[in-house]
């Protein structure tokens, strides 16, 4: 039986400002039986980081369990001498890593992260590179063990240049994390850190481009791609969508309630060492 009684899949963004188009929330509830749908903001505004946060407290506060994907890295690559280069402070767990981006971004509203990655003063910066400038210990190579094990690999988080870079959602992500553990409400569960047995809402990262992997296609936006996609993962029909963020959200969230049936995918990833961490892709079985 799916412990979960509904799913948010959410694509995020790193964009400066209060709102960002580029967040997409699609949604499933088991009871509703119905295919994936868009979720909107009574005044049809874009969605924002900070309004996230407060619907994941929401619900939390709530009397039914609540899996949510969300679309950034969590975590950085974290090898056995630390996730910082030489010379900086040394980190245990993965909460002084939010910790750390906090401090660094704390005087930009919204959870922007612009200054973990564009500042030559980030304690990240030699990993980095970016519009501005390229650090010394940069490498193109420099990944996580979860994202080691996809083919293709993605970009990594510290290639923070071009369409495809995850760096600036990803470490705004871990501000709101920052945020959320502030609270501290034992209700809400970041996967795979935390257990997630007791919780009302487990946060999971996800990587939509697996989705259509696993379907057999590549991550693209029209009408064939996206129902036969749906169909792997027995959900029914599309909303009506314009962008491939929406296309995205949609995808995953079908994924996400086909995938959570398997406790495997839960339990497994939480056997790797470096997932303590660095974090782990739901859905990826561990090689």
């Amino acid at each position: 039986m799916n412990r979960f009684d509904r799913f948010l899949a959410i694509d995020w963004s790193g964009a400066m400002g209060e709102r960002q188009r580029g967040i997409q929330i699609a949604y499933l509830d088991i009871e509703a039986g119905t295919g994936p749908v868009l979720m909107r903001l009574p005044d049809a505004k874009n969605w924002g980081r900070v309004v996230i946060k407060n619907l994941l407290m929401k619900l939390a506060r709530a009397d039914r369990r609540t899996l949510v994907g969300l679309d950034f890295c969590f975590s950085v690559p974290w090898p056995e001498e630390g996730p910082l280069p030489e010379g900086e402070a040394p980190l245990d767990r993965v909460e002084e890593l939010w910790d750390l981006v906090e401090n660094i971004c704390s005087g930009e509203a919204h959870y922007y992260a612009g200054p973990a990655i564009r500042s030559m003063e980030s304690a990240f910066a030699p990993y980095i590179l970016c519009d501005r400038y390229r650090g010394d210990e940069f490498r193109f190579d420099r990944f996580r063990e979860t994202e080691s094990q996809l083919s293709p690999k993605p970009a990594s988080i510290y290639h923070c240049m071009g369409a495809k870079q995850i760096g600036p959602g990803s470490f705004a992500g871990m501000r709101m994390f920052h945020a959320l553990r502030a609270v501290n409400d034992h209700r809400i569960a970041i996967w795979p850190f935390d257990p997630i047995e007791d919780a009302n809402v487990v946060l999971c990262e996800m990587y939509p481009s697996l989705f259509y992997q696993m379907a057999g296609l590549k991550r693209a936006y029209d009408h064939e791609t996206i129902q036969n996609t749906l169909a792997y993962f027995h959900s029914g029909s599309p909303p009506r969508m314009s962008i491939q963020d929406e296309a995205d959200a949609v995808i995953s969230v079908a994924a996400l309630r086909a995938l959570a049936a398997d406790p495997t995918l839960f339990s497994d990833p939480r056997r790797v060492a470096a997932a303590q961490r660095e974090g782990w892709i739901f859905g990826l079985a561990p090689s």
